[in-house]
Protein backbone atom coordinates (compact mmCIF):
# COMPACT_ATOMS: atom_id res chain seq x y z
CA UNK A 1 0.00 0.00 0.00
CA UNK A 2 1.46 3.38 -0.43
CA UNK A 3 1.60 5.70 1.64
CA UNK A 4 -0.34 8.89 0.98
CA UNK A 5 1.11 11.69 -1.00
CA UNK A 6 2.42 14.81 0.96
CA UNK A 7 0.83 18.05 -0.06
CA UNK A 8 3.48 20.71 -0.73
CA UNK A 9 3.70 23.55 1.29
CA UNK A 10 3.72 25.81 -2.09
CA UNK A 11 0.51 24.30 -3.26
CA UNK A 12 -1.07 25.42 0.03
CA UNK A 13 0.11 28.66 -0.96
CA UNK A 14 -1.46 28.82 -4.20
CA UNK A 15 -4.36 28.10 -2.95
CA UNK A 16 -4.33 30.96 -0.19
CA UNK A 17 -3.63 33.28 -3.18
CA UNK A 18 -6.54 31.96 -5.07
CA UNK A 19 -8.20 32.90 -1.56
CA UNK A 20 -6.84 36.68 -1.35
CA UNK A 21 -7.57 37.09 -5.20
CA UNK A 22 -11.35 36.10 -4.52
CA UNK A 23 -11.60 37.71 -0.93
CA UNK A 24 -9.74 41.12 -1.51
CA UNK A 25 -10.26 41.74 -5.31
CA UNK A 26 -13.66 40.21 -5.36
CA UNK A 27 -12.18 38.01 -8.45
CA UNK A 28 -14.74 34.93 -7.47
CA UNK A 29 -16.27 32.99 -10.27
CA UNK A 30 -18.84 35.47 -11.43
CA UNK A 31 -15.85 38.12 -12.44
CA UNK A 32 -13.50 35.75 -13.60
CA UNK A 33 -16.65 34.62 -16.11
CA UNK A 34 -17.17 38.22 -16.96
CA UNK A 35 -13.63 38.80 -18.36
CA UNK A 36 -12.66 38.21 -21.83
CA UNK A 37 -12.26 34.76 -22.46
CA UNK A 38 -7.97 34.94 -22.54
CA UNK A 39 -7.34 37.24 -19.39
CA UNK A 40 -7.21 34.56 -16.72
CA UNK A 41 -4.44 32.55 -18.92
CA UNK A 42 -2.65 35.85 -19.97
CA UNK A 43 -2.28 36.92 -17.03
CA UNK A 44 -0.91 33.99 -15.46
CA UNK A 45 1.35 33.99 -18.77
CA UNK A 46 2.67 37.83 -17.64
CA UNK A 47 3.16 36.61 -14.15
CA UNK A 48 5.15 33.61 -15.63
CA UNK A 49 7.45 35.55 -17.72
CA UNK A 50 8.41 38.11 -15.25
CA UNK A 51 9.38 35.76 -12.94
CA UNK A 52 11.61 34.06 -15.51
CA UNK A 53 13.13 37.59 -16.12
CA UNK A 54 13.96 37.88 -12.58
CA UNK A 55 15.51 34.05 -12.56
CA UNK A 56 17.45 34.56 -15.58
CA UNK A 57 21.39 34.43 -14.61
CA UNK A 58 22.79 35.57 -11.12
CA UNK A 59 19.43 36.28 -9.41
CA UNK A 60 19.41 37.99 -5.68
CA UNK A 61 17.83 36.55 -3.33
CA UNK A 62 14.96 39.71 -3.37
CA UNK A 63 14.49 38.68 -6.57
CA UNK A 64 14.21 34.96 -6.16
CA UNK A 65 11.32 35.61 -3.50
CA UNK A 66 9.43 38.24 -6.19
CA UNK A 67 9.57 35.24 -8.62
CA UNK A 68 8.18 32.91 -6.59
CA UNK A 69 5.70 34.76 -5.51
CA UNK A 70 4.81 35.74 -9.39
CA UNK A 71 4.43 31.65 -10.08
CA UNK A 72 2.78 31.68 -6.74
CA UNK A 73 0.15 33.81 -8.42
CA UNK A 74 0.44 32.61 -12.15
CA UNK A 75 -0.53 28.83 -10.60
CA UNK A 76 -3.34 30.83 -8.41
CA UNK A 77 -4.81 32.35 -11.53
CA UNK A 78 -4.41 28.79 -13.35
CA UNK A 79 -7.00 27.40 -10.83
CA UNK A 80 -9.47 30.00 -11.62
CA UNK A 81 -9.35 29.21 -15.63
CA UNK A 82 -9.42 25.26 -14.66
CA UNK A 83 -12.10 26.20 -12.78
CA UNK A 84 -14.25 28.59 -15.29
CA UNK A 85 -13.24 25.87 -17.67
CA UNK A 86 -15.05 23.51 -16.13
CA UNK A 87 -18.14 25.27 -15.57
CA UNK A 88 -17.90 25.85 -19.19
CA UNK A 89 -18.35 22.29 -19.54
CA UNK A 90 -20.94 21.33 -17.43
CA UNK A 91 -23.24 24.13 -18.93
CA UNK A 92 -22.70 22.24 -22.12
CA UNK A 93 -25.88 20.20 -23.40
CA UNK A 94 -25.78 16.57 -23.22
CA UNK A 95 -24.35 14.75 -26.27
CA UNK A 96 -26.79 13.03 -27.85
CA UNK A 97 -26.07 9.33 -28.44
CA UNK A 98 -25.91 8.63 -32.65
Amino acid sequence: MNAPFPVPAAAHEVLAERRRQIEDYQHGPAADDGKPRTHLLRQAHVRLLDASDLVAGRATLRELQRARRKVIQAAALALAEIDRIDRQIAALPDPQPE
